[in-house]
């Protein structure tokens, strides 16, 4: 994520859930879940804490789960030297690869957040040069071919974190952790205010109702070409309205 905004975006959004409107949050996710015909024998939530950073270099002075590295404190040594040790093969790019919005265990099943506020934010692409990108490539192909996906250059192209979340769901699934991504989206939550005297006045509103997150989802699942593919292992996707209308 970028720098946090003050009341609005995904960042904030999903902090403030996390923080002030936790059962919600969990209600909406085990919701989301069973949705999909999937089991929550266990519906207690274990939230993994964020690192902390040097506050000189982030306002927060907190740091994001980054890579892999955090399982060594939360599954058993022999899967863990599993996974780095299968994951060092696939090249040079996997140091601190990925940046996760949050990461939380539920029902033995690790879920790796992604949070998004505006449509604009399904948008990536891979910065990657060199051999890098065909390691990352090859990293992709090999994870989605048993799930029958057919992975091209597109996937480095404009949704390549969607591309890399759901690749790296599927390796850490076939080498034996249950694991899935999580997409949350916030409708209404970038409404970029700021205080004025004593009003608080609008600034710009980039935020988007499910519709208009479904068919952003839609063109993704497209570009890739999974639009027919069966994903419900490896991905789910979630919504929650951060600015209720009916709220005075």
């Amino acid at each position: 994520m970028a720098q946090m905004g003050l009341g609005y975006g995904s960042e904030f959004q999903l902090l403030r859930f996390m923080g002030r409107h936790r059962h919600e949050l969990e209600r909406t996710i085990i919701d989301a879940l069973q949705e999909k015909q999937q089991t929550i024998n266990d519906k207690n939530f274990d939230w993994l804490d964020f690192e902390y950073s040097d506050i000189n270099k982030v306002i927060t002075g907190d740091r994001e789960l980054c890579g892999l590295s955090f399982l060594e404190k939360k599954i058993d040594k022999g899967l863990y030297d599993k996974i780095t040790s299968a994951l060092q093969k696939a090249g040079s790019f996997i140091s601190n690869w990925q940046h996760w919005d949050a990461v939380f265990v539920l029902d033995d099943c690790f879920y790796f957040v992604e949070a998004k506020a505006y449509t604009g934010e399904l948008y990536s692409t891979n910065d990657h040069g060199g051999s890098s990108k065909n390691e990352i490539l090859n990293f992709m192909r090999e994870n989605m071919q048993p799930y029958g996906i057919e992975v091209d250059e597109n996937w480095l192209d404009f949704y390549y974190q969607f591309a890399n979340r759901i690749s790296m769901m599927a390796f850490l699934n076939q080498n034996g952790l249950n694991a899935k991504a999580i997409y949350i989206y916030f409708e209404n939550g970038y409404n970029k205010r700021q205080v004025i005297g004593e009003k608080i006045e609008p600034v710009s509103d980039k935020g988007a109702g499910k519709m208009e997150f479904d068919e952003a989802i839609q063109k993704e699942l497209s570009y890739l070409n999974i639009e027919k593919a069966n994903l419900s292992e490896l991905v789910v996707h979630t919504y929650i309205n951060a600015t209720p209308k009916d709220i005075k």
